[in-house]
This record gives C-alpha cells, sequence and structure tokens, in this order.
C-alpha cells in the first residue's frame, strides 16, 4: 500500500489529461452541447477558486511533501515530483470533471430522454450533482489525505474528526472543515451556471444546430 502511495502523484498528470480529452471528444463528435462544453470550463474555473487560494495560503493551509506532526502523531508525505502551481491547475481541472460527472448522472438516472434537462431549477437534478461533488470529496479525502497532501488543522481551518481507517501506516489523520465544507456549497454556483448556459447555448453542436436531438449542419456563414 505504502508503495503505491509513492506513486499516486501520477493520478495528477493522468486524470487532468482524460477530462479533457473526454470532454473534446464528447464536443467534437456531438455527443454533448456547446452549454455542456462550456459548462465543465465553468467548473474548472469555480474550483480554482479554492483551489489557487489553498495554494496561496501556502504551508500553513496545505502541505505535498515532507513530514509534519498533526494529530500527536509525525505523518511523512511521499515525495511529490510535480511543482506546486500544477498541483492546483491540475486539481481545477478534476474539480470540473467531477462536476461533469454529476451532470452525467443526473442525465441519466432522471431519464435522458424524459425531459429538457438543465434549462430551470429542479431539486432532483441539483440533488445528484450536490451529492456526488461531496460523496466525491470524501472519496479523494480517504484515498490522498496523508499521502499526496496533508490540510494543516489551524484556529481558522480546525479539524473536526481524526481517524487511522485510511492512512498508509497506520497515523491518526486530521481532516479539516473548510476543504469539505466547500462541496457542500460548490454546486450551487455551478449549477445556477449550468442553467445559464443551458439556456443561452443548449442545443448548439458544433456545426450547427439540434434538430429532434440530431445535430444538423448550419447553414448560417460564420459570423
Amino acid at each position: 500500500m505504502a508503495d503505491l502511495a509513492k506513486y499516486q502523484w501520477i493520478t495528477d498528470l493522468i486524470l487532468p489529461s482524460l477530462a479533457i480529452i473526454i470532454m473534446f471528444w464528447l464536443y467534437l463528435a456531438r455527443k454533448c452541447d456547446l452549454a455542456i462544453f462550456l459548462a465543465f470550463w465553468a467548473g474548472c474555473l469555480i474550483g480554482a477558486v479554492w483551489e489557487f487560494t489553498f495554494d496561496l495560503l501556502g504551508d500553513s493551509f496545505t502541505v505535498h511533501e515532507g513530514c509534519h506532526f498533526v494529530a500527536n502523531n509525525e505523518v511523512c508525505l511521499t515525495e511529490n515530483p510535480l511543482p506546486r502551481w500544477y498541483i492546483s491547475l491540475a486539481h481545477t481541472i478534476e474539480d470540473g470533471g467531477i462536476f461533469m460527472i454529476g451532470v452525467g448522472l443526473a442525465w441519466l438516472i432522471l431519464g435522458r430522454n424524459k425531459r429538457e434537462h438543465f434549462t430551470r431549477w429542479h431539486w432532483g437534478e441539483f440533488g445528484i450533482i450536490w451529492a456526488w461533488g461531496v460523496i466525491s470529496n470524501y472519496l479523494v479525502d480517504w484515498t490522498s489525505v496523508g499521502k499526496t497532501f496533508l490540510f494543516i488543522p489551524s484556529e481558522y481551518n480546525p479539524a473536526y474528526y481524526e481517524t487511522s481507517l485510511f492512512s498508509a501506516n497506520g497515523e491518526t489523520l486530521p481532516y479539516t472543515v473548510v476543504p469539505d465544507a466547500i462541496w457542500y456549497v460548490a454546486t450551487i454556483p455551478f449549477y445556477l451556471v449550468l442553467l445559464w448556459l443551458k439556456r443561452r447555448y443548449g442545443g448548439r453542436y458544433r456545426g450547427g444546430d439540434a434538430v429532434n436531438g440530431v445535430a444538423r449542419e448550419s447553414t448560417h456563414s460564420a459570423g
């Protein structure tokens, strides 16, 4: 388990690249409209707000290497060859991917063709995207905190629970309030932006509009 943790940083190379490739493929292959494509980038921008804030706060908030004394024990992180700015950038793209998986789940669970999705507030849509965001955040915490990064407990970011259940070497790890609380509210601005994008750009596919769900070549000249 500890040996695998040494290479966990590779996920910050694979997952962002995969998210971008998938979104471009969906749009270029006319599998999603312009609204959904732009929603991915909007999700990345929303994620950038907290990811780069964490970066600016520096080692007083989050660390990505070295040994640190927290929760009454020493926690040593695996070496990470990636620069800090890239880690923040990778995480913003991964945040966008998390939002879009939530959108996909809402589309599938609520019925792909039963109604027009994401054009007005719908508690079912919002609830699914929100639940996936919160759940995925905890999954990231439990698989990464104490291995590739660590949030440092402080007065403004206290630990609200500690456990050794998910640690690689049996250390007690602190899980702090701010990073987890963010995902309880982040879906609200994302969903509002998604609704606006769908009303503004919904049904617009690469090279044309949609007619009965099928992309049609546009007869309008560029510009």
